[in-house]
């Protein structure tokens, strides 16, 4: 099953996405599911802001008409729960699959299953899409800067931080689906690595490359996102956190999404 490129552009960071990934001469259409969801395009830095979850779902179906693999790329994440809708669209690929967050938050805040923002959609995730049984068909990999050997785990849909380090091959395997849905939020990296609008987290491009090297190495990939870049320094979640920092150069953050994007869809899964 082969791969197609989509940049979300509802906003400066999506389109800029979009311009950087056909300059480099790579197959993107660009499109903007927001445009047709009343006050969802350009609504950040509104970061209560809510979508509902069918509008979102049908945002997405009417942009993204395929069969194949898609991987979509966007910007600011204040727009992750369209991650959402492509897990849904992503449903009818598959009878059933898995679903990775690789992100500094679980995202698992929760309004009700009709209501997306973007601390706010897993749990809809869960519930309304083809993501297998709650315990063995998700996975959160997070970190938060200080963690020893960089990555921590969640239990599903649930805030608890377990032991640093656990071995990833392992709780891959105890995922008994062949096929996963990953999203990254690029706020999982370190400072230095990307310009994202939420406290950062501390991965590093190669940890970040090495997982999803080891996911492909266990799993089908079957459809995934990245999402986080914000194309000025404004506006962030938190403005106490620029203090003191140097903010990462937009060709920087694009060459970290083009590095992502490669691994996820070079064919190396046979699929």
């Amino acid at each position: 099953m082969d791969w197609k490129l989509y940049s979300l552009e509802m906003d400066d960071g999506g389109r800029k996405i979009g311009e950087y990934f056909q300059s480099k001469g790579y197959g993107i259409s660009r499109i903007n599911p927001g445009k047709e969801i009343a006050g969802i395009e350009n609504f950040i830095p509104d970061f209560e802001k809510h979508a509902d979850a069918e509008l979102t779902a049908k945002a997405i179906s009417d942009c993204i008409n395929t069969d194949s693999r898609v991987l979509a790329l966007y910007g600011h994440g204040g727009y992750h729960f369209f991650t959402y809708g492509l897990v849904r669209r992503a449903g009818g690929l598959v009878d059933g699959m898995g679903y990775i967050h690789i992100d500094r938050h679980h995202d698992s805040w929760f309004v009700d299953y009709k209501t997306l923002r973007c601390g706010a959609f897993v749990k809809q995730i869960y519930q309304n899409t083809r993501v297998c049984d709650i315990k063995g068909g998700i996975l959160y990999l997070g970190s938060d800067g200080g963690a020893k050997n960089g990555i921590w785990f969640l239990d599903t849909l649930q805030g608890s931080k377990l032991t640093e380090g656990v071995n990833l091959e392992k709780r891959l395997e105890s995922m008994k689906i062949p096929d996963v849905y990953v999203t990254i939020d690029l706020d999982v990296m370190h400072e230095e690595e990307v310009r994202t609008a939420f406290e950062r987290g501390g991965l590093k491009v190669a940890e970040l490359k090495s997982v999803l090297r080891k996911i492909k190495r266990q799993k089908r990939i079957i459809s995934a996102d990245i999402c986080g870049f914000t194309e000025t320094n404004l506006p962030y979640a938190n403005m106490a956190y620029l203090v003191g920092r140097e903010i990462p150069s937009f060709e920087q953050s694009m060459e970290v999404y083009r590095e992502l994007a490669d691994i996820i869809i070079e064919d190396t899964d046979g699929a």
